[in-house]
C-alpha cells in the first residue's frame, strides 16, 4: 500500500497535531498543501533543496509565487 503525501498529510491533520514535519516537498501540489496546513495552525516544517546558496534564499518566495 503506498501513501500519498497529500493523504499522509490529511491524515495527520485529523490527528490535530501542534506541529507537524514534512521532510521534502518535491512538487507545486505538495507545495499547495503544504502551505494549506500552515493556515490557522502553530506551524509546519519542511525542508528546501536547491544547487546554491543563492537559489536557496529565493526558492520559498519563487514557489510561493507559482502556488498562488
Amino acid at each position: 500500500m503506498t501513501n500519498s503525501l497529500e493523504h499522509l498529510i490529511e491524515q495527520t491533520m485529523q490527528m490535530k497535531p501542534d506541529r507537524m514535519l514534512v521532510s521534502e516537498i518535491r512538487g507545486l501540489d505538495e507545495v499547495e498543501l503544504l502551505l494549506k496546513t500552515a493556515s490557522g495552525h502553530h506551524g509546519t516544517i519542511t525542508t528546501i533543496h536547491a544547487v546554491t546558496q543563492d537559489r536557496q534564499k529565493r526558492q520559498p518566495n519563487h514557489v510561493v509565487q507559482c502556488v498562488r
